[in-house]
């Protein structure tokens, strides 16, 4: 394996070179993982069918991810630094493939896309430790938000007495203000066409609150809710 990795650093091609830089990175990479740094049946490949020819039909069959290597150490990246040594379909989608990749680590201001991205990372692997934004900048959005009745909201946490109505556990705290610090949430959502009426709205710590929102079970969760509080009426 080292003796063609050698022969492809030191070889007059460029590709070639580029590829064992990248085989060598994987390596690093395994290494770091504390797993071996074989690379497995490419350098026998290379060998046998060259480094160019490897390189298409990894792309071409989606197995050269990157899961293991960072985009810009990728047989993607090599291919789109030489694309004239490649067939147009596979430089087409070496530039797809990077793309999506660099829109998956972008930075985004959008909350759902955000957790889109999240989910695309944490279904890899592994992921490295990531360099961040020092200083992330504003962005400007413009938001649709709705009227709200305060009185509704008052009545509400009013109704609680404190605790939370769903998981009826007192309040973790109170607010600068003396309060005790409830999440009113509407179990129809504003967005969905549901009321800002207290029929609609319950006193919610913040883990349940979360739960409602995001958890796998937030179907049951409601339809406990209703089966507790009788003041709830489904819209």
């Amino acid at each position: 394996m080292s003796e063609v990795l050698n022969e492809l650093a030191e070889s007059e091609d460029p590709v070639d070179r580029e590829v064992a830089k990248t085989l060598r990175i994987y390596q690093n990479i395994k290494a770091s993982r504390n797993k071996t740094r074989s690379v497995g049946y490419e350098p026998r490949d290379i060998r046998q069918y060259g480094a160019v020819e490897v390189i298409e039909r990894r792309i071409r069959n989606m197995a050269s991810g990157f899961d293991e290597v960072p985009a810009k150490d990728s047989y993607e990246a090599i291919v789109l630094k030489y694309p004239d040594r490649f067939k147009a379909e596979i430089v087409a989608l070496a530039r797809e493939r990077i793309g999506e990749e660099e829109e998956t680590l972008g930075p985004t201001a959008d909350p759902v896309e955000l957790d889109d991205r999240v989910q695309r990372l944490l279904s890899r692997t592994h992921l490295p430790y990531p360099k961040g934004i020092e200083h992330p900048r504003k962005t400007e959005a413009t938001t649709t938000q709705f009227l709200r009745d305060p009185s509704v909201k008052a009545y509400v946490l009013k109704r609680a007495g404190g605790r939370y109505e769903a998981c009826s556990a007192p309040s973790a705290f109170k607010t600068p203000k003396g309060l005790d610090y409830l999440e009113v949430h509407h179990i129809k959502s504003l967005a969905s066409g549901g009321s800002d009426r207290v029929q609609n709205a319950v006193g919610l710590c913040a883990n349940c609150h979360r739960a409602f929102h995001y958890s796998a079970d937030a179907s049951d969760r409601v339809e406990q809710l209703y089966k507790r509080m009788g003041t709830l009426i489904r819209e």
